[in-house]
């Protein structure tokens, strides 16, 4: 792909071996068990993750930003690298950040191959709302149905709604990976988070596979589902830690473990079990929002070799 975009021309430029980069991205889809399969595989040995997950280096392109800061702070995050076959990051935003990113990754990393983890977008849909209630960035009395309604409206009128509508258009997965497929073709490997969940360790053999690695004590793996979302007891408290979230990332992030476990204390304190479930309206509405991008999603990935879809594909 030819870039576009100035951005090229001033950031940091490769010198041989000296900056060690991911050469293999999770670049989508959020709230499609991103968290968890980035867990599986960064336990394989020879798979080596990023320090944090989500660096988002090139998300700036997305926002129209005209430079990058210099490679070696991407490079840092893997600087504990022992030669592992991979280096792995998961950025999920990447996705439906558009073409400059999609050129960025391209021309930048070395060979990347790209993981793009899909999910029933109804279902997405809904787990993204509820994540953003927990974390106090929604009115507490703003409904499901009250977000859709916001999110068609920033989609014909930007100006004309409080809250962007990326929520909704992010499952609209068709418009977006062609891109993704033109540029990095049999590199670029599509997952179903609903296939993560039934059997964890089957989709990372797969991949495995896919990689050429050794599938030898997969079936071993801590298959321990991560950043589930929950509905929060204290609204202010969540919204306390969203905020010092930024801060966490970088006091811990050579500690990954010391997040992990901060999390599941949040969650046992300030967490709470699901007490709502999708109105039926909502979900009819969504799928009827959805159909034409999952036909086109289901021709797409039937031409690109996939068999066995997901039912939410399969029945339009």
């Amino acid at each position: 792909m030819s870039p576009s975009g100035g951005w090229q021309a001033t950031r940091e430029k490769l010198d041989g071996d000296s900056l060690t980069l991911p050469n293999l991205v999770i670049a989508g889809v959020a709230k499609c068990g991103t968290t968890s399969l980035f867990a599986l595989l960064g336990q394989h040995p020879e798979i080596m993750p990023s320090d944090v997950k989500e660096l988002q280096y090139f998300y700036p392109l997305a926002e129209g930003a005209s430079d990058l800061p210099p490679l070696s702070t991407y490079a840092d995050h893997f600087r504990g690298w022992a030669g592992q076959r991979y280096r792995l990051e998961a950025s999920p935003r990447y996705a439906w950040s558009g073409l400059r990113v999609i050129e960025a990754l391209h021309t930048t990393l070395p060979n990347p191959h790209v993981i793009i983890s899909l999910r029933d977008p109804v279902k997405r849909f809904w787990s993204a709302y509820r994540y953003l209630q927990s974390r106090g960035r929604l009115p507490r009395d703003l409904s499901c149905a009250g977000y859709l309604e916001l999110c068609e409206r920033w989609i014909a009128d930007p100006a004309s709604s409080p809250v962007r509508g990326s929520a909704l258009t992010v499952g609209m997965y068709a418009d977006y990976l062609p891109a993704w497929f033109e540029a990095f073709g049999d590199r670029l490997r599509i997952v179903f988070a609903e296939r993560l969940a039934a059997d964890a360790a089957a989709e990372v053999a797969a991949l495995c596979r896919r990689l050429d690695l050794d599938e030898t004590g997969v079936a071993a793996l801590d298959v321990t589902r991560r950043n589930t979302t929950i509905e929060a007891r204290s609204r202010l408290v969540a919204r306390g830690v969203e905020a010092l979230r930024p801060l966490t990332r970088q006091v811990f992030r050579a500690r990954p473990e010391v997040r992990e476990t901060l999390r599941r204390f949040y969650g046992q304190v300030n967490g709470a079990p699901p007490t709502d479930t999708l109105d039926p309206a909502v979900a009819a509405r969504l799928r009827e929002l959805y159909a034409n991008s999952n036909a086109n999603l289901a021709n797409l990935l039937t031409r690109r070799g996939y068999q066995q879809l997901p039912e939410w594909l399969v029945h339009q």
